[in-house]
């Protein structure tokens, strides 16, 4: 499966949301739901290929051009047994819309602030430019991301219905990430939320509420067009 991570805007989250995805899903290989999981930097800040040089067993981050990545799905990519996540650059390119096009799913963090939530609308104007050009229309899943802990359902829920009423190009994913500083702690280690040590009940929240995203977003394996 093919999962890029991408927003026309930048600081929503996605290299975070893409490095603890990465750890959800090892955490999984190890229990031999599948053999690989590849991580592809395609963001001109190299986030995450830092973030991996702090490791003391660095994972597969691999810092490549966009014809590196197709040349690798062509050749290499075995999508019964392989995850790989791509992050994306906050801006609009010809190389971004290639991977955008490339995705098995296309996930895009936005949080609850008005900046966030009118950046969708350039990112739906480029999704409908790329749809116009292959013929089919193109759907990004949204996942609310960095969203204040003390928010209740009712005000997560109104952003939900806000974007699913006022955009044709996204859908919603039922999982929520709520903006616990253990991400950006992990981070800072180079290791992933998953891996921390503690018994704090925000810590097992962030933990859990990454690896059923994770899960969710592998509920839709085989059935995105």
């Amino acid at each position: 499966m093919v999962i890029v991570v991408s927003h026309q805007k930048g600081g929503v989250g996605k290299s975070t949301l893409c490095w603890n995805l990465a750890g959800a899903y090892i955490e999984m290989m190890k229990k031999r739901h599948y053999d690989r999981v590849i991580v592809f930097d395609a963001d001109i800040q190299e986030t995450l290929s830092d973030i991996n040089r702090l490791r003391k067993e660095p994972i597969d981050v691999l810092r490549v051009n966009i014809d590196e990545i197709l040349e690798f799905y062509q050749e290499g990519y075995d999508e019964d047994s392989d995850i790989v996540i791509i992050d994306v650059g906050g801006f609009d390119s010809i190389e971004n819309r290639k991977l955008i096009v490339f995705a098995d799913i296309i996930i895009t963090p936005v949080s609850n602030n008005t900046v966030d939530l009118l950046g969708l609308a350039t990112y739906q104007n480029v999704l409908s430019d790329i749809s116009s050009e292959i013929g089919s229309k193109i759907k990004a899943r949204v996942v609310l991301n960095k969203i204040n802990p003390s928010k209740g359902a009712d005000s997560v829920n109104e952003v939900k219905e806000l974007i699913l009423n006022d955009y044709s190009h996204f859908d919603m994913l039922d999982n929520v990430i709520r903006n616990y500083a253990h991400f950006n702690e992990a981070m800072s280690r180079g290791k992933f939320v998953t891996e921390q040590k503690g018994l704090s009940l925000s810590l097992i929240k962030a933990k859990n509420q990454i690896r059923d995203l994770a899960k969710e977003i592998l509920s839709f394996r085989g059935k995105e067009e």
